[in-house]
């Protein structure tokens, strides 16, 4: 059963926590050192951009499956993953 789009007060916060994360985000420094490729920030970039595409997805068909869902989490679940490689 697709999961609908709703209007949610906790959205607006959603919103300004995710602009508050891009901010300090872009913020980050990282070297330019030749002997790391970073490849973890690589995986977070693309599972983010994986994320864009299903909320995006989502919102033009005005809701969201359980696939996309589980999809979201999997992302969320590598990025959680990448980070601790990073460690």
């Amino acid at each position: 059963m697709p999961i609908p789009l709703t209007v949610d007060p906790i959205k607006e916060e959603i919103v300004h926590e995710l602009r508050r994360i891009a901010g300090l985000v872009d913020k980050i420094t990282v070297s330019d050192n030749p002997v790391r490729d970073y490849r973890e920030l690589t995986e977070i970039r693309n599972r983010l951009k994986r994320v864009g595409d299903v909320l995006d997805k989502g919102v033009s068909a005005k809701h969201f499956t359980a696939a996309q869902i589980r999809s979201l989490a999997a992302s969320f679940e590598a990025i959680g993953a990448a980070l601790e490689k990073a460690i």
